[in-house]
């Protein structure tokens, strides 16, 4: 198969410029453990790079260490140059249905072995180690608008909603401008980050009564949250009512009490009297221990929704309130001790048969019966009073905070080990729907990831905040995968899109996996026979300070094509070199791939062997093939070997 050789399929470049054949890498299989004969077979192939793409944990665990120190001797010896593409690890601790910090604090561990390994490659250098941005948790799912969608969009109905929703700041601004451009953001992930439980929240506009109400995910987040809150204060108002009822039933209960315990006084109780002064004791005593319970329910309740408020409300919100929170607590606090010291000290009294104890007791509670209402009111207001917390958060907030803290861990671990030599670490965009899946959300995951570690780096080692965040920039960036980029696509987007995404992270990208497909599957195709934009995104790239040759672009363009492979059985890194209209010969003079491959050879006889291999082999040959099989050889031979006749 020949497609690059007739137009207009001679060069996806199109005569710009070229990528020459040094900067290219080809990736390992990605299903075996056995990665020192997959880089073998690669350099025997004459690629100038190798990327080792065990991305499946387990697999990569079942490498000796001592392999990556003979695929360092292997690339040394052939002048080429080894990176590796990490396992598929979720960075920012998510599971397949729930987050985890502990999970997050495995992986940063498990990072730490991994780029221990990626430092084997080449102690004397910054080995590239590449990890997916996101695993299979939903971010924002943006797309473009129906035209059903857009008319109604395009109601002055809707454009109001839309402007309260942004002035509430529910919505943003270059939200709202992506909207009035006509995309949707259809879905988005939230987390619980209490619990880590997830959900996922739709964009949806519903006919009413009132007319048209639109809810975005946003507007549905924090309907989320406040009936979350909701739920909490019910909890406590329950609890509440609760204690009211057992002190009902204790004050219908005191009148009988005492009326009995004068007539017991007196020894004037008869038999049945006796019993119902036992009963009303004993049930004095468990609405007295219910009520000591109930009341610790409620401060803890209270002590709960106070912590989470202080966490996760807005922190201006929370400032604001504070001093009222105090003003309201301490006097229901104070009730509180003071209604569980008497019910203690009444419960000592009965035991020790204290009657004029018990009596003193029964006028202090009653005293204090008197604020009870004033109680119930403050701790009603208290509860209203406290700011409504975002236990739910957007998994793309949450997912930027962790990963970004999971790198900056990692490299600052290497950097200790290693200093100027630790490998750098490279995010790679993946799909669009799941987290941190556009440009802008891997340029701010980059960005906080740098400052983090030069933070680290200036703090614990001393280091100049210049130099620290010269360091960071060296050793954090992006992959772009010019494939992943494409699925764009099957959302409604076009090329033009997709090159904006491109120029957004151009600025931080050191690391290239080409491949292509059509914008609904990761089809894996050499570049060229899809329909990503990749000539485009290159150019784009270089303009931004990409470099494509010499010694820093070594290896650093990795072909991702195994699908082709798999399904053609032919190697698609000559595909690419004609893609790229990279040159024949190391001088970079004409002819090109494109020009030159398929075509018939100047010499008259030709390359490789005249005369039927036999006459090698088994004939004429110098080697040792035609000795005995017994002796290393191929002939197989009937006779004996010391008889003198010819092994035929």
């Amino acid at each position: 198969m020949n497609y690059y050789n007739s137009e207009p399929y001679k060069s996806i470049f199109d005569s710009k410029f070229y990528i020459p054949q040094g900067s290219l890498s080809a990736p390992t299989s990605i299903q075996t453990a056995n990665q020192l004969a997959e880089v073998n077979a690669r350099l025997n192939a004459g690629v100038s790079g190798v990327d080792l793409a065990p991305i499946n944990p387990e697999v990569f665990e079942q490498i000796p260490k001592e392999h990556f120190k003979e695929i360092n001797r292997l690339a040394k010896l052939s002048n080429a140059t080894a990176s590796l593409h990490g396992p598929v690890v979720d960075l920012a601790g998510f599971s397949q249905n729930k987050y985890d910090k502990e999970l997050r604090k495995q992986t940063e561990e498990q990072l730490n072995y991994f780029i221990d390994r990626a430092h084997d490659l080449n102690p004397e250098g910054n080995t590239q180690i590449n990890f997916h941005i996101n695993t299979s948790i939903p971010g924002e799912i943006w797309k473009k608008a129906t035209a059903e969608e857009k008319k109604d969009l395009n109601e002055k109905e809707v454009k109001e909603l839309l402007e309260r929703e942004m002035k509430s700041g529910r919505l943003k601004e270059d939200e709202l401008r992506r909207i009035e451009q006509g995309e949707i953001k259809e879905a988005m992930g939230i987390v619980n980050v209490e619990t880590g439980d997830l959900s996922l929240l739709r964009y949806e506009i519903k006919d009413t009564p009132r007319g048209k109400v639109i809810y975005t995910p946003e507007k549905r987040l924090e309907s989320f949250n406040q009936t979350e809150w909701d739920k909490e204060k019910l909890r406590i108002f329950e609890l509440q009512k609760q204690k009211e009822e057992r002190e009902t039933m204790l004050a219908n209960n005191a009148q009988k009490y005492e009326f009995l315990e004068v007539k017991n006084k007196q020894e004037i109780l008869s038999y049945e009297e006796k019993v119902e002064l036992s009963r009303l004791r004993n049930a004095s005593a468990i609405m007295q221990g219910h009520i000591i319970e109930i009341n610790s329910h409620i401060e803890t309740a209270i002590n709960e929704m106070y912590n989470k408020s202080k966490k996760y409300s807005n922190p201006e919100e929370y400032k604001q309130t504070r001093e009222k929170l105090k003003e309201q607590f301490e006097p229901i606090k104070d009730f509180y001790d003071k209604e569980k010291g008497l019910i203690d000290e009444f419960e000592r009294a009965r035991k020790a048969r204290n009657e004029e104890k018990m009596s003193h007791i029964q006028e202090e509670y009653k005293n204090l019966e008197n604020s009870k209402e004033e109680t119930s009111k403050r701790l009603i207001n208290y509860v209203n009073v406290l700011p409504t917390p975002d236990t739910w958060v957007p998994t793309n907030k949450l997912a930027l905070e962790k990963t970004s803290e999971t790198v900056a861990n990692s490299a600052f671990a290497a950097f200790k080990k290693f200093g100027e030599h630790t490998p750098m670490i490279t995010l790679e965009n993946y799909q669009q729907d799941l987290t941190l899946g556009n440009a802008d959300d891997l340029r701010n995951t980059i960005e906080k990831s740098r400052s983090m570690f030069a933070e680290k780096l200036a703090s614990e080692k001393g280091i100049s905040k210049s130099e620290a965040r010269a360091t960071a920039e060296k050793l954090i960036g992006v992959t772009w995968d010019v494939g992943h980029i494409n699925f764009l696509r099957r959302k409604g987007y076009s090329e033009e899109e997709i090159l904006k995404q491109t120029k957004t992270i151009a600025p931080y990208v050191k690391q290239l996996h080409i491949t292509d497909n059509f914008g609904f599957s990761d089809a894996h195709l050499p570049p060229g026979m899809g329909n990503s934009p990749i000539a485009q995104q290159l150019d784009i790239l270089k303009r931004a300070g990409f470099k494509f040759e010499g010694d820093e672009a070594k290896g650093r363009v990795i072909i991702e094509s195994g699908a082709f492979v798999q399904h053609f059985k032919e190697n698609p890194h000559l595909y690419a070199l004609e893609a790229f209209s990279s040159p024949l010969y190391t001088m970079k003079a004409t002819p090109s791939w494109y020009q030159i491959r398929d075509t018939q050879g100047a010499y008259g006889i030709g390359l490789g062997n005249i005369y039927p291999e036999v006459h090698f082999r088994d004939v004429y040959g110098g080697g040792f093939a035609s000795v005995p099989r017994e002796l290393g050889g191929q002939f197989p031979g009937e006779k004996s070997r010391f008889a003198g006749t010819p092994n035929t």
